[in-house]
């Protein structure tokens, strides 16, 4: 009677001891998915915020690219008017108009769409974001101004170019001008702002490929 009470009891007790491990181990797991999960969430909000500072910096490259588009029509009808007129300074003048019209329409866009704002939420992770993309503002304004400038420049040259000509003008030599004064405008600005992107579109890939945990616990090399 005596040793079957012991074995019993014993029994019993590996098998309390046995589910208790089980649940140990079973509690260990849950903790350790729930642990992995919230770090896959958080670095995923980071490279989302990453994601978005980039995108939104190569939207405001696209919105001053496409003044180059909007103008088009309107070197047609430049090149009309000076063909009906012959008036440089007038053809000059409408152009240029027209130009500086368009430009503060993107301004607006601009302004509206709050770029300079994009780094917002991955500065809450990484605070040294801020300055690098401040950095690249400047630099991208910097080159939006030149190129302004030097479209009006080159777009009056090509104007000017045909002074005294009048006998031999034709529509189509003035708005071939004008499209190659676009096109070299263009490229040189393209060529300028993919160069200030630069600066920090290899910091916010790198960030965006970062492990998780390197990501949480704000080992981004890249933003150091």
């Amino acid at each position: 009677m005596k040793f079957t009470l012991e074995k019993n009891f014993k029994a019993s007790d590996l098998l309390t001891s046995l589910t208790i491990i089980v649940s140990v181990i079973a509690l260990i797991i849950t903790w350790t998915k729930d642990r992995d999960l919230r770090v896959r969430e958080q670095a995923d909000r980071i490279r989302t915020a990453g994601a978005e500072t980039l995108a939104k910096l190569e939207r405001w490259q696209a919105l001053q690219l496409s003044l180059y588009d909007q103008l088009q029509p309107v070197l047609v009808e430049t090149s009309e008017m000076l063909d009906r007129e012959f008036n440089i300074i007038v053809a000059r003048d409408y152009l240029w108009k027209q130009i500086n019209a368009e430009h503060t329409q993107i301004s607006s866009k601009v302004l509206e769409e709050g770029f300079e704002t994009a780094y917002v939420d991955l500065f809450a992770y990484y605070p040294s974001i801020r300055q690098k993309f401040l950095d690249v503002v400047d630099s991208l304004k910097a080159s939006e101004q030149n190129s302004v400038e030097s479209l009006l420049l080159n777009t009056q040259d090509a104007i000017t170019s045909f002074q005294g000509k009048r006998s031999t003008y034709s529509t189509a030599q003035l708005g071939n001008a004008l499209r190659a004064a676009l096109a070299h405008t263009r490229n040189k600005f393209v060529q300028d702002t993919n160069s200030s992107l630069m600066l920090i579109r290899d910091q916010l890939y790198t960030l965006i490929s970062t492990p998780d945990k390197d990501l949480i616990h704000n080992k981004a090399v890249a933003l150091k």
